[in-house]
């Protein structure tokens, strides 16, 4: 054996070295990546559990705080515990009567002087020819009847004076003005109302009550019938009042007759 071939025996270690060593650098590469492959899935995990995380590159949006809105809460209005109502009466207009009537006998014949009245229509004369006034515009008609034709539920209990005004056509009058006077046995009364204030007798209806139990009276009470500006327009028309059941109501009607 020749001293060459001697050197030449050690090649196959050099070979067993020069893999051992490949190995251990793909078992550090393989490490690494093992390594790298554990921080990676720890990386998307904490991003899966906490998307809010600094680690997350692309982090969701900041979601919108939902509004919130005040509570509501009823107070009730609360009166004061001495409140009282009060009631505003409006002012009414104010009539003022003509002069007083001192009752009486009055002839039905006497002859008023013609008043203007504001449902008459006004005629201008001819020069030669002045017209006379042949009396008053209305007349009355008067009838004592039972009051339950117009207060059934009063019966006997009460007493009074109603009806109504009419035109020349027999429609009704609204807006004249009665006035009632006299002396009961009790007391002297001076009475105003208007036409068309109690519909129960017709649409120029008109009453007035004089007490809830019927009297017999003698010409003591007088009515008449005015314009709006106060002027008569019939005649004084005096009545008689019964203690009678069936004549507790004095029904009078005013017609108009020019």
């Amino acid at each position: 054996m020749s001293s060459s071939d001697y050197q030449e025996s050690p090649a196959p270690e050099a070979k067993k070295s020069s893999g051992q060593t490949s190995r251990m650098i793909f078992n550090a590469l393989t490490a690494v990546a093992l390594l790298a492959s554990v921080c990676l899935c720890l990386f998307f995990l904490t991003i899966f559990v906490n998307p809010n995380s600094a680690l997350n590159p692309f982090p969701p949006p900041t979601a919108i705080a939902a509004l919130q809105l005040p509570t509501a809460t009823w107070t009730p209005i609360q009166l004061p515990a001495t409140w009282t109502p009060t009631v505003t009466i409006e002012p009414s207009a104010t009539w003022t009567p003509g002069p007083s009537v001192t009752p009486g006998v009055v002839s039905t014949s006497a002859v008023l002087p013609a008043a203007t009245s504001l449902f008459t229509a006004t005629v201008t004369p001819r020069p030669s020819a002045t017209p006379k006034p042949t009396g008053a515009p209305f007349t009355a008609d008067v009838r004592p009847v039972d009051s339950t034709i117009v207060h059934p539920e009063f019966g006997c209990s009460w007493w009074g004076v109603g009806g109504q005004a009419t035109d020349l056509k027999g429609d009704p009058i609204i807006g004249l003005v009665i006035k009632l006077a006299g002396v009961l046995p009790s007391q002297q009364i001076s009475m105003l109302t208007v036409t068309g204030t109690a519909p129960i007798y017709g649409r120029g209806g008109y009453e007035f009550k004089l007490g809830d139990v019927p009297q017999n009276t003698t010409k003591a009470l007088t009515i008449q019938l005015l314009d709006q500006a106060g002027l008569p327009i019939s005649e004084q028309i005096t009545f008689d009042t019964f203690a009678d059941c069936s004549k507790n109501l004095i029904l009078i009607r005013f017609k108009q007759v020019r």
